[in-house]
This record gives structure tokens, C-alpha cells and sequence, in this order.
């Protein structure tokens, strides 16, 4: 690396850690996963602390290059108009390196903390929330379910939460849930922002939401409804060739199988209303939550917002 660029690199990516920090709706997607993880090396920031950005040795960096980016750990993924050129071309590209005999370290399994807490004390008319559940991995059998389950609670305008939190009661400006899988763990996260003045209500409303959904069976209509979203989504995605690379990418580099976009909607079409019931029950189990908060308020009062 040149010394001259990675200097202003070193400055740009400083520079982009200070924005996600002082952005408190970006912010506290990373505050919560460590909160959610926070025994776990999952629960560190992938751009790591400004600090060790501004002072690790150069020499470092070419010494990690050289060890590990190498074709052994490489995958290069091409679609779109592919033709007979293309294997020979990343040949041409990649085809002359050399493998070195170094290895990741063997990493440790990543551990969901429970009924864990960070805060961010902040002044400010709005805060931003985050608290959710362990998921599950990649390979899961669950994972279709747990998708469904969130589009079903907090998918889009027409989720429950969406509905029930922000239209009739209006005690927020967003509202959703999200998946998140790894290869050893996941989760299942609901992220909200909100005048600080009605966290306490809204949270009681949020919970309250998650323990319907937990103990009642959702619909046979509401379901459909759910599948066709996370199909029309999928179905949409694929147009684009970047995304289709994206698929393959992540299906050979995580899944024990390698699976085209159809087997996907296959299995999403296989979920039932009980399938959603047993999952929530499991997930949403009691005092299995960990939570993140940014706004006006203290450790000991953002945790009292939750019970026991």
C-alpha cells in the first residue's frame, strides 16, 4: 500500500465511523448487536474503533494481505451475460497467485446474551430503539418461518406492528422488524423511532403485540399475505444480476446445500400457520430479549421500561 493513500484512507474510513456514530437511526443497529452479542467477537464493530484505524502499523496490514487474501479463500462469482471468455478472463486475473499455508484463527461459537443492555445517553427529543431475540443460523429449518414471522409482525406498512404501534395509536414515526442469520446464531430484531416522552407506552404496546402473536395462531389470509410479500421481494430481487451473484455467493460461502432462488420460494410456500406459532413460542420466550437505546434516558431507566 502506498503510505501517502493509506493515510487518506485511514482519514475517509475514520471520517465514515464518526457519521454511523453521530446518525443515531444507523448507530444503534451496531449498539444493539453489541448488546446482543456482547460475550462474542460477533459483537464487535465490523470498521473496529477509530483509534486502531488511525494507528495500526502498515506493515500489519500488508503482512494480513499477503496471508489471507489468496484464492484458497476466495470466491468470485459472475452472472449475467456469461459466455465462454469469462472463466478465462478471472483465470488471467487470479489464476497466477499462490496460496501461503496461513489460516484463519479458529473462532469461537458466538454466544446471544440475554436481558443485556446498552445505552447511549443522548439529548434529544427523539430515541431510537432496538431490542430483539436469538434467531437462528443460516441452515436452520426455521429460517423460512422466522422470516415469515417478521414480515407478518413487522414486515412493511401492513405488518402488525406498523398498524397497530404507528396508525392507530401513533406512538412512532418507524416502526420494523428484521432477520438476521449468521452461520452459527441469528437474530430477530425490532427497531423503532419514537418521541422519548412515549417510550414507556410504546414499549408496553410492542410487547404486547409480541405476546399476541406468541400465544394466537395468525391467520390463513394473513399468511398468504406474508408469503406473497417475501416472494415478490425475492422474485424482484433476481432481476438485477448483481443481486443474482449476491444469492449464489452467499448459498456456496454459508449453506451446507447450494440452492437456486426457487428452492427458496418452495420453502416459503411450505410454512404453515402452526410452523409461525412454534417459532414465535420459541423465540419469544420470557427474559430471552437483549435491548439498545439512544435518547435522554439512563441505563437503570431504559431497563425498567422492560420488567423482569
Amino acid at each position: 500500500f502506498d503510505v501517502k493513500e493509506l493515510t487518506r484512507e485511514r482519514q475517509v474510513i475514520i471520517q465514515e465511523i464518526h457519521m454511523y456514530e453521530e446518525n443515531p437511526m444507523m448507530h444503534i443497529e451496531d449498539l444493539y448487536e453489541q448488546a446482543a452479542f456482547s460475550d462474542s467477537l460477533l459483537g464487535m464493530s465490523i470498521a473496529g474503533p477509530a483509534k486502531v484505524i488511525a494507528t495500526i502499523p502498515r506493515s500489519k496490514l500488508v503482512a494480513y494481505k499477503k496471508s489471507f487474501y489468496e484464492p484458497a479463500n476466495m470466491l468470485c462469482v459472475v452472472a449475467g451475460h456469461v459466455d465462454s471468455k469469462t472463466l478465462k478472463i478471472v483465470r488471467q486475473i487470479f489464476g497466477t497467485q499462490k496460496n501461503s499455508r496461513a489460516r484463519f484463527p479458529r473462532i469461537t461459537q458466538a454466544r446471544f446474551t440475554p436481558k443485556k443492555i446498552l445505552v447511549q445517553q443522548k439529548k434529544a427529543e427523539q430515541s431510537q430503539i432496538a431490542f430483539g431475540y436469538e434467531g437462528v443460523d443460516h441452515n436452520h429449518k426455521d429460517a423460512a418461518p422466522l422470516e415469515l414471522l417478521s414480515a407478518i409482525l413487522g414486515g412493511g406498512m401492513s405488518s402488525r406492528l406498523f398498524i397497530q404501534i404507528r396508525e392507530r395509536l401513533g406512538l412512532c414515526y418507524y416502526i420494523k422488524s428484521d432477520v438476521t442469520s449468521y452461520e452459527d446464531t441469528g437474530l430477530f430484531t425490532i427497531y423503532t423511532g419514537l418521541s422519548s416522552k412515549r417510550l414507556p407506552e410504546a414499549i408496553r404496546a410492542i410487547q404486547k403485540e409480541i405476546k399476541i402473536i406468541r400465544t394466537s395462531a395468525v391467520s390463513k389470509e394473513e399468511l398468504v399475505r406474508a408469503k406473497e410479500y417475501l416472494k415478490g421481494k425475492l422474485i424482484m430481487q433476481m432481476e438485477a444480476s448483481e443481486k443474482v451473484a449476491q444469492w449464489y455467493g452467499h448459498e456456496q460461502l454459508f449453506m451446507r446445500q447450494v440452492k437456486a432462488p426457487t428452492a427458496r420460494l418452495q420453502e416459503i410456500d411450505c410454512v404453515t400457520e402452526c410452523d409461525i406459532l412454534r417459532v414465535a413460542k420459541h423465540v419469544f420466550r420470557e427474559g430471552a430479549w437483549s435491548a439498545a437505546g439512544i435518547g435522554p434516558f439512563s441505563h437503570a431507566q431504559f431497563k425498567s421500561l422492560f420488567g423482569k
